[in-house]
């Protein structure tokens, strides 16, 4: 009676906790009361539709559905997977997952820690690397020992003697040490000289242990306490019926409890192939990689942007990667936030100008789609600074060229070294801005249009004065096309002038400034003052 009150409660908290769901609907007489809701009957003692056997009700509250076992048995719906991984447990294309910014280990999602974050336990900081690599020590997400620390996100194991397996050269720790052609540690005074016999033992998938069954209940049977479970390293939860223990999964032929990759063990524990108990925790071998379900020790993908079927096969090159659908199939290949490095073999954090740095390779900026240089931009004093003659852009992810002059080629303003220069967006050179003038000396000189406050502010431009915060001329005057100076107007014909809008004032649109004086346009006279289009005729009178 107990054990089924505790999974009835256990079906209503999971089922709000996914759901938020109004639960009147499952208010119940008899069982004619849940005919609505496939697969349940009524609980008489608490007067609710309950889910009969291992099952959990849908989110519509129309059906049950069975709770799976752990992460990636098929699903419909989150709820059935909360109930196996708790908070973050989600149903993604039909499996149970956990969600963006989780990870699975040991039966549950876990928030994801990267490196250097606070961290309450070790669980919380084994995303995307090997299950005994990381450690929660003194509350921080750090390598454990026996492992180093590669760029700021990925911990490997350390291979300290010649001729055992390693898959870069970093891995090789001792002085001289490289990753040979044939995945072994060499030493490169004895290059090409190593001849070990390596040889590496895979599991058989055969279950080494003889289970000492407690009872004779097997895996998914009705149970009401732990000793009832007879498989080893089953145990009976609150939902009344048998199931593997956290950190174990149940075997294709459903009779046996598997220790996963990160799970517990001793010896023999670790069947699946690839794997091997060190220390306390079964792990995947060099060169492979524990899937997400972690029941799986997967080939890591050795070459940069080659096939993979799921992230964890590219954690070769560091955590920061994706395994990327590029349309036909997926490849590895470095996230948003790094670049690859070919040198090291990884994806290293892209950091712009500006920034915090402490290793040379953290700086780098684009330069074609996709990919990042490191030839402008340095660390200097622990942040990220562009080489002499370049600068950071506007949106302070790339160094641009500097535009020390007037007319050289930009891309935007800040190019433009000259002081209230800007980069004109037709020609892409830089000029002027709007009430400045380019002076003899290369200069950006205020204009007639440029602000000011007093009138000695406009002395570059002759017979100026400030009015209204602008330089501007007085009456009488008007501004030269170089908006450089004031020219007075003239009042009419044939006087001298130096450009043309000193005479149309008086002699109206079709004056202009010819050989130094104010004179109508060709195939113009002047009537009445104005100079006006001719019609025609062998004589043209000037008024």
């Amino acid at each position: 009676m107990e054990s089924s009150l505790l999974h009835v409660f256990l079906q209503i908290f999971l089922f709000t906790l996914a759901t938020s769901t109004d639960l009147s609907g499952l208010i119940c007489e008899g069982n004619a009361d849940c005919a609505d809701i496939a697969g349940s009957t009524c609980n008489t003692n608490l007067k609710l539709c309950e889910c009969f056997g291992n099952q959990i009700l849908s989110s519509t509250m129309q059906k049950c559905l069975a709770v799976v076992h752990g992460a990636g048995d098929a699903c419909e719906e989150d709820v059935q997977c909360s109930a196996a991984l708790l908070n973050g447990g989600t149903c993604q294309n039909g499996k149970c997952g956990c969600t963006d910014g989780m990870h699975y280990l040991r039966g549950r999602c876990w928030t994801s820690k990267a490196l250097g974050e606070v961290c309450d336990s070790d669980g919380e900081c084994a995303f995307l690397v090997e299950a005994n690599s990381v450690q929660c020590l003194d509350n921080k997400c750090q390598c454990a020992e026996g492992f180093y620390q590669r760029e700021y996100s990925d911990c490997r194991k350390r291979v300290e003697n010649i001729g055992e397996p390693c898959a870069l050269n970093s891995d090789c720790t001792y002085d001289g040490g490289f990753c040979n052609t044939s995945k072994l540690c060499d030493i490169i005074a004895d290059r090409g000289k190593l001849k070990v016999n390596h040889k590496v033992t895979k599991s058989n998938n055969t279950f080494m242990h003889t289970a000492t069954k407690r009872g004779n209940k097997e895996l998914g049977a009705a149970c009401s306490s732990d000793p009832e479970c007879g498989t080893l390293n089953s145990e009976c939860p609150p939902s009344g019926y048998c199931k593997c223990k956290t950190g174990f999964f149940k075997s294709p032929t459903e009779d046996k409890c598997i220790p996963e990759i990160g799970g517990p063990c001793t010896n023999e524990d670790c069947v699946i192939n690839g794997s091997s108990c060190d220390g306390s925790k079964c792990v995947c071998g060099m060169g492979t990689a524990a899937s997400a379900t972690k029941q799986e020790c997967l080939n890591q993908t050795i070459a940069y942007n080659r096939r993979c079927s799921e992230i964890s096969q590219c954690t070769l090159f560091g955590t920061r990667v994706d395994c990327k659908s590029n349309g036909g199939s997926s490849n590895c290949v470095c996230d948003a936030s790094s670049r690859h490095i070919v040198e090291d073999n990884i994806c290293w954090i892209v950091k712009g100008p500006g920034q915090e740095c402490s290793d040379e390779r953290d700086c780098s900026v684009p330069y074609k789609t996709n990919e990042f240089s490191d030839m402008y931009i340095d660390c200097v004093e622990n942040k990220c600074t562009c080489i002499e003659g370049y600068h950071p852009s506007s949106d302070g992810k790339n160094c641009n060229l500097d535009a020390p002059d007037l007319g050289d080629t930009c891309t935007e303003n800040s190019d433009c070294q000259v002081g209230n220069s800007i980069c004109d967006t037709k020609t892409k050179m830089c000029a002027c801005k709007t009430g400045y003038y380019a002076d003899s000396e290369g200069a950006c000189a205020i204009g007639v249009g440029g602000s000011c406050s007093v009138s000695e502010d406009c002395a570059s431009v002759a017979n100026s004065e400030c009015m209204a915060n602008k330089c501007q001329c007085p009456a009488g005057w008007t501004s030269n096309l170089a908006i450089s100076e004031c020219l007075p107007i003239t009042n009419g014909l044939n006087e001298e002038c130096a450009e043309s809008q000193q005479c149309t004032p008086s002699l109206g649109e079709f004056g202009e400034c010819r050989d130094e004086l104010c004179q109508c346009q060709k195939k113009h006279h002047l009537v009445q003052g104005t100079c006006t289009p001719s019609k025609g005729g062998s004589i043209a009178i000037n008024n």
